[in-house]
């Protein structure tokens, strides 16, 4: 009986990292096919998304791990191709942008359930989900929004800080542990570090030529 309760207990646990580690991501999914433009900013972001998950399912170590990664990379695999051979990927769902924003409460009260279980250090790592979360949000706000961005933008400014303390968190992560963990902490800091350089590139393209984007008509709208 002790053996189901302590199992029921720790698949919990990991269904709560599993989330945080999901949702995000699945929010970037819905949101990103989005982005079509000439300049193929949309091709580069989803290829390195792709990329991430390559390198996740590469130094995972666990069945659970290599799922998820496999998940994300076959879901990236087939929105960059959806993107780079102009097939339509299209649903009314993910009209209203509001809703990516659900993810900052949800992730906050997930991590403060590892609290109690893992003590501080855990919670301070969790935590770097939470910022992942925070900076997902945004960079999707800052997409959407790319006719009129600026990058002095607020949206665009919380997005940098997010990355910096979710980066932060995993190289130092990679520094106070060894092996495979070490390696998995630090690709996923690097990987995290381009896709914000990618997004960086973005925004400072959009304010350049924003005459050049062939963007359809009602896909990028004001918050009201």
């Amino acid at each position: 009986m002790n053996f189901f309760r302590d199992f029921a207990a720790s698949f919990s646990y990991q269904m709560q990292l599993d989330i945080l580690d999901i949702l995000p991501f699945v929010i970037v999914l819905s949101n990103v096919w989005k982005i079509h433009s000439s300049a193929g900013i949309s091709r580069h972001f989803v290829g390195f998304t792709c990329a991430s998950a390559a390198l996740s399912l590469i130094t995972s170590r666990n069945v659970r791990g290599c799922f998820i990664a496999f998940t994300k990379f076959f879901l990236t695999l087939i929105l960059y191709c959806s993107i780079k051979f102009k097939f339509p990927l299209k649903s009314d769902k993910f009209r209203d942008p509001k809703w990516t924003f659900l993810i900052i409460p949800v992730s906050l009260v997930l991590s403060l359930f590892a609290f109690p279980r893992e003590g501080l250090k855990s919670y301070l790592s969790t935590v770097g989900h939470w910022f992942n979360a925070f900076a997902v949000a945004c960079q999707v706000t800052v997409t959407k929004q790319s006719r009129r961005i600026t990058l002095l933008s607020g949206y665009f400014v919380v997005f940098i800080i997010c990355k910096y303390c979710t980066i932060y968190l995993m190289v130092n992560r990679a520094f106070n542990t060894s092996g495979s963990e070490m390696w998995y902490a630090f690709l996923c800091g690097a990987t995290s570090m381009v896709l914000s350089i990618d997004l960086l590139y973005f925004a400072y393209y959009a304010k350049q030529r924003i005459d050049d984007f062939e963007l359809p008509s009602g896909q990028f709208t004001d918050f009201n």
